[in-house]
């Protein structure tokens, strides 16, 4: 059977002590702790002896031992100014571990233990680039106008009837009437008989001639009458239809200048939207790079056998905010195994 590992033996010890302690090892029992400290601190000093007898003669220098360990961010921590003897539970798969660094600054390490933090940046091109595309697109725009000529009809003039040269042609023709009578007349005989057939005859064609002058008269009455009613209606008409023509083109052009009022008036909100929302998703970019950041710098400090190490900035990253490359070191704790 294989040997068991100070890792497996040091998480038995804790899963021992779990009833007591709790999960997390937080329920405040001194006494169990202080056994558990005991059992781990015995198993730290063999591992240590183990140690000792199998790395070189320089190695074998700790600047203090033997001191227990404290229960500090989920593992067991040796005190400040001593072996630093770290048992963590998530090494080894699940099995646990100790990592151990000295210290004071060793000389034989090929990395100094001031590392420098990793630092990622945000290029602030790609937020310009679409606020200014997204400004462009949605400039004020000279949107045409409707200008419509107003229509104004013309008025219709009522051409009349002159029936006069009829009612001429009537009295003309009573005259001649008249003259023939008197010539015929003039055969009777006696005054007075030629004064009666005279008297007879042109009251008779007077009265002829009244009557087709009063026909004449009231006939161009009714037919001037009837046009001036026909050509007012058609004037009627056609101002009725310019008035809805008018109107309507009107209505269109309010209508068409309200709508080129609210659309360049949305291009300016979204012109305005394109400068805060790449400032805000820049914003938002910078606050991840800088979680990012934590998190890289967090494992990188939980695993002293790594060191994640950037290239020196250049002028060309640090104005446009590139990312310096990195690349991942591996540095020799020299950390071994207690085989039992």
């Amino acid at each position: 059977m294989a040997a068991r590992t100070a890792a497996q033996e040091a998480k038995t010890i804790m899963n021992k002590y779990k009833l007591r302690l709790g999960e997390k090892f937080d329920k405040g029992d001194p006494l169990a702790l202080a056994a558990m400290n005991a059992e781990l601190e015995e198993l730290q000093a063999k591992q240590e002896a183990v140690r000792a007898k199998e790395l070189p003669a320089e190695t074998q220098q700790f600047a203090y031992g033997g001191l227990l360990p404290q229960f500090q961010h989920g593992g067991f921590h040796f005190p400040e100014g001593g072996t630093t003897e770290t048992f963590n539970p998530t090494l080894g798969g699940g099995e646990g571990g100790f990592t151990t660094a000295p210290t004071e600054q060793s000389t034989t390490l090929p990395f100094s233990d001031a590392v420098d933090p990793f630092k990622s940046r945000v290029p602030w091109v790609g937020a310009a680039a679409n606020m200014v595309g997204d400004f462009l697109s949605n400039r004020k725009i000279d949107l045409p106008k409707y200008n419509y000529e107003e229509w104004k009809p013309t008025q219709a003039r009522a051409n009349l009837v002159d029936y006069s040269r009829g009612r001429e042609q009537t009295l003309s023709e009573r005259d001649q009437a008249n003259a023939l009578i008197t010539r015929n007349a003039r055969g009777t005989g006696s005054q007075s008989g030629l004064m009666e057939n005279i008297l007879a005859g042109v009251t008779g064609t007077q009265r002829a001639a009244g009557q087709a002058f009063n026909q004449s008269l009231e006939n161009e009455g009714n037919v001037n009458a009837q046009i001036k009613n026909q050509t007012s209606q058609f004037n009627a008409a056609q101002a009725g239809q310019a008035a809805q023509l008018n109107s309507r083109n009107q209505l269109y052009a309010n209508q068409l200048d309200r709508e080129n009022v609210m659309f360049n008036e949305q291009r300016r909100g979204n012109r305005i939207g394109a400068v805060t929302d790449a400032i805000s998703g820049y914003t938002k970019d910078r606050m991840a790079a800088n979680q990012f950041d934590q998190q890289v710098n967090m494992v990188q400090g939980q695993n002293p056998n790594f060191n994640l190490s950037q290239d020196r900035s250049s002028l060309f990253n640090r104005i446009f905010q590139f990312t310096d490359p990195a690349e991942i070191k591996f540095r020799n704790t020299n950390d071994r195994a207690l085989n039992v």
